[in-house]
């Protein structure tokens, strides 16, 4: 059994997809010049970004974590340097806007949730390009901590 299940890296790759499908619903709805449906693809949102954290977390990050320095996948500490920022303008954004904001300025909400969606959509490109040498390195360096032990 792979030290990393592709059952896991499957539900990664289906949260990221269904995170920038919600990124694209959400500016679908904001083109009607409604505000209704916003608030349940915003819940929709938080919940689908929170989850793939939580995933990423447990299934790529932790191991990779536990590496030595030098051990980790070259650009790691970038990308989730850029992930760390991305939560914090997201928590910003959505502590701007609110229904009330989004009436008052409809197009500067627009603005600034289609500058949002593009940083989002291509962390995420980055990032699925990045998972299975990721993969790799995790499954090598446990393959390695295996062979201490029985050797070692």
């Amino acid at each position: 059994m792979p030290v990393v299940p592709d059952a896991s890296i499957a539900a990664i790759r289906d949260q990221q997809q269904a995170i920038m499908e919600c990124c694209n619903r959400l500016l679908a709805v904001i083109a009607t010049g409604s505000n209704a449906g916003i608030t349940e693809c915003r819940a929709r949102l938080s919940s689908l970004l929170h989850a793939n954290l939580a995933e990423e977390d447990r299934v790529l990050n932790a191991p990779i974590r536990r590496l030595p320095l030098i051990s980790r996948p070259v650009g790691y500490s970038e990308i989730t340097q850029e992930a760390a920022d991305l939560r914090g303008r997201y928590s910003a954004h959505v502590g701007k806007w609110n229904n009330a904001s989004i009436t008052r300025d409809p197009a500067g909400y627009e603005r600034d949730v289609r500058v949002l969606v593009i940083d989002v959509k291509q962390h995420l490109q980055k990032k699925q390009r990045l998972i299975p040498g990721w993969v790799r390195i995790i499954e090598s360096a446990e393959i390695i901590k295996l062979g201490d032990k029985q050797f070692g």
